[in-house]
């Protein structure tokens, strides 16, 4: 990279070390001298007129050097160019993800962490990056109006850090950006059950189809989704009794 003065006389550009032009005509007291700057991008070699300012010609000079610089850094540095959208995109493309039962929860986490992270490089997402989305999200509403529960944010947070580790292992990202995070603490505890009083209103309420379900769940303790789930190879009617899923 090079400042150039252009020759008044034969227009040829030459170093702004040289006293002289190559035509003879003396550049270095010449009235009126035109600057140009000179540098390499991408393997070719590119030229810019800049003006009859030195001061200008080398402002401009040093605004290219800086540039390259950034852009080389940029090209090496996956995690300040890779953004969540591509990582979103490709982790729920990946065949291992689609055939996951958790799928669709997969899919809502994603969204749910796109609406804070879109347009976001990786290598932004810091734990203080993380931590101001829990506090967003702890202040948001769920589906059921309700406060969004700290046990659904652990995990939307460990969607996101199981994507961040299958990038890594991929190469697509150079690390993943936090390394440890502490999970929010989760109250799942029930802090009651249903009387017999309570409990023959609700059967009362239901359709006959829900009644089974509410009936399951209210002798045997299984949770919705083991009920609903439950296979006929798993239960024996006459028997009486299920057995555990293999």
């Amino acid at each position: 990279m090079a400042l150039l003065i252009e020759c008044p006389k034969c227009r040829k550009r030459n170093s702004v070390d040289a006293a002289s032009c190559k035509c003879g005509f003396h550049i270095r007291k010449a009235a009126s001298k035109v600057y140009w700057i000179e540098y390499y991008l991408h393997g070719r070699r590119k030229r810019e007129r800049i003006g009859p300012s030195k001061a200008a010609a080398g402002q401009r000079l040093r605004e290219v050097l800086k540039r390259r610089t950034e852009e080389r850094y940029i090209d090496k540095n996956k995690n300040a160019r890779v953004t969540f959208d591509e990582l979103a995109g490709w982790y729920l493309s990946l065949p291992q993800i689609k055939a996951k039962r958790s799928y669709g929860r997969d899919e809502l986490s994603i969204r749910t962490l796109g609406a804070f992270f879109s347009g976001t490089v990786v290598k932004e997402l810091t734990v203080n990056k993380i931590e101001a989305y829990r506090q967003v999200r702890l202040q948001e509403k769920s589906c059921r109006k309700q406060t969004t529960r700290p046990a659904t944010i652990n995990l939307e947070i460990a969607c996101l850090r199981h994507m961040l580790n299958l990038a890594e292992q991929e190469g697509k990202i150079d690390e993943v950006p936090f390394k440890r995070i502490k999970a929010l603490k989760e109250n799942n505890i029930r802090n009651r059950i249903l009387s017999a009083e309570e409990y023959e209103r609700l059967l009362a309420a239901c359709p006959p189809h829900t009644s089974r379900i509410v009936k399951m769940g209210y002798y045997t303790g299984m949770r919705q989704g083991e009920i609903l789930n439950l296979k006929w190879d798993q239960v024996d009617i006459k028997g009486g009794y299920g057995s555990p899923a293999s």
